[in-house]
């Protein structure tokens, strides 16, 4: 609201612009109210514009999931890879598994790729992480979550490239100084066709077939605000700065048009520049612009101080009855083919488009990035459930053991490293604290031992069982898994397939490890089961 009063203001103020018969050139202040659209859109302008730049290295993450996902599956592919001396696929074993996976895959990718698997096999506690009898079903869901990770990350990868704000800037360049970068410089009578300001600043009633009036904001600034010979005044359009460049003729007025820019700068403490805002400073612009008015109202999208009826063009001269000003005029054409051209305004319009595109991709990055630091956090806690030895009771056994079992022997891990601070802290998921007097200083990382515990209660226990055979009919059966998270493993499952051979005696509800235990054809099982399931 405060916005639109303030361009009905301005309006107002145009109506009354002064217009007498005086031969003369604007006067201080005579333009100030023109002026003040021009300002309040450079302010806008040049208002930094908001840069987005990802917290998370979603890069490495995806680097360290693909990198896990290779030791799951090509532990050794892994050890040729990165054997010394091997620099091309030649120099691989023929008939090896490494020389069987380069086939199907490009050397320096697969090579770069075991090389990080390497390093997270010697630096985490989970990158050690094989597929045993005791932990298939963590495998089962790593593997899934390595796929997540993966295309989440892409997908911000796409998110981060549409949230760059280059092309925002180029627009914002061409309204500003009519081309892609900073150039101050600035004549009004560059050379023929241009030879004199009147013609680049147009005039009331002709076609203006050669006229620049609206090509960018330093042009139409200086129509109005440039001097219009040695003596006239500097202040037409401010008090300060005060202008100092004769405008009649083809001087550059680069010194002149730095000092205005400065003066329509934004304050220090300015926000970043939305899309609104810009949206509504182009939008007021063009409304005031076609609101105003010349001598005797006869044409409308007029600005500036004129002498009489400002038919004689806006170039600021001092010829008595000239009917002339230091004005602009954007009218092009006459009658039937009289149109408006103001380039710039079109180029702070595309601006504010480029850049509610790249807040929206923003927005949409920042979910990604909560969703891939999440599904991190859960790949690292089930690969490190996946890497611990089964407890003696439940050897042999495929349920995965997700209560004290994990977090106490991942704090074994840890304490074992006790006489070493620098391999402690090196050990993912340790922490060494040399302040203690008591007990181990190479403890487990507090947050990795809370994942653990949820781990543990989204699993169901001690021994990581869910008694899903209890269940004798789907609902029941769904039920277990309410309250899990959406990318959480789902505990029970209601099926009727099994190995794609025919159907169970009778549907029944069973558990994540029933499924990998039987080795079902995924194929044939339900497919909203395996949603649940991984």
């Amino acid at each position: 609201m405060t916005t639109r009063i303030s361009y009905l203001l301005l309006i107002a103020a145009l109506g009354g612009l002064k217009r007498d018969g005086r031969a003369a050139t604007a006067a201080a202040g005579d333009n100030a109210a023109p002026f003040r659209i021009f300002c309040d859109v450079l302010k806008a302008a040049q208002t930094p514009i908001p840069t987005y730049q990802p917290k998370v290295d979603y890069s490495n993450i995806k680097t360290d999931a693909e990198a896990l996902n290779m030791s799951l599956h090509h532990n050794a592919e892994i050890g040729e890879l990165t054997a010394e001396g091997v620099t091309q696929a030649s120099n691989l074993k023929e008939g090896g598994p490494a020389a069987q996976l380069v086939k199907n895959g490009d050397f320096k990718t697969l090579q770069t790729m075991a090389q990080a698997a390497k390093k997270l096999q010697e630096s985490t506690l989970y990158g050690k992480t094989t597929t045993k009898p005791h932990n298939t079903a963590l495998i089962v869901q790593i593997v899934n979550t390595i796929r997540a990770i993966k295309e989440t990350a892409d997908a911000l990868q796409t998110k981060v490239n549409q949230a760059k704000t280059d092309s925002v800037q180029q627009h914002l360049f061409s309204a500003i100084y009519g081309g892609k970068t900073a150039d101050d410089s600035i004549k009004l009578a560059p050379g023929a066709p241009v030879n004199n300001r009147g013609t680049s600043c147009g005039k009331g009633g002709s076609d203006n077939d050669k006229s620049r009036a609206g090509t960018s904001l330093k042009h139409d600034v200086m129509c109005l605000c440039a001097k219009g010979n040695a003596g006239a005044s500097g202040q037409a359009c401010s008090s300060k700065p005060e202008l100092s460049i004769d405008g009649s003729g083809d001087k550059d007025l680069a010194e002149d048009w730095k000092k205005l820019k400065g003066y329509c700068r934004p304050s220090a403490n300015a926000t970043e520049l939305t899309a609104a805002t810009l949206a509504s400073a182009a939008a007021g612009a063009r409304t005031a612009i076609a609101t105003s008015i010349g001598s005797n109202s006869r044409y409308t999208h007029f600005l500036g101080k004129v002498n009489g009826n400002g038919d004689g063009g806006c170039d600021a001269t001092t010829v008595d009855d000239s009917n002339k000003g230091a004005c602009i005029y954007y009218g092009r054409g006459t009658g039937g083919n009289l149109h408006y051209q103001i380039e710039w305004a079109t180029q702070l319009t595309e601006a504010a488009t480029a850049l509610s595109k790249a807040e929206k991709a923003a927005t949409a990055a920042e979910l990604l990035e909560n969703k891939l630091k999440q599904l991190n956090e859960t790949v690292a806690t089930l690969a490190m459930a996946a890497a611990l030895p089964p407890t003696a009771n439940t050897q042999g056994s495929n349920a995965p053991q997700l209560k004290e079992t994990p977090t106490k022997s991942a704090e074994e891990l840890c304490n074992a490293k006790n006489a070493d601070a620098k391999a402690c802290n090196a050990t993912k998921g340790c922490h060494y604290d040399a302040s203690k007097t008591e007990g181990p200083r190479c403890t487990l990382q507090p947050e990795v031992k809370a994942q653990l515990e949820k781990a543990n209660q989204e699993t169901g226990g001690a021994d990581g069982k869910i008694d899903c055979k209890k269940h004798d009919n789907k609902k029941d059966c769904e039920a277990e898994n309410e309250g899990l998270a959406a990318n959480a493993p789902r505990k029970c499952g209601w099926i009727d397939y099994v190995d794609g051979t025919g159907k169970l005696p009778k549907p029944e509800c069973r558990s994540s490890s029933f499924l990998v235990n039987k080795k079902f054809a995924l194929s044939v099982v339900s497919a909203a089961f395996v949603a649940l399931l991984f």
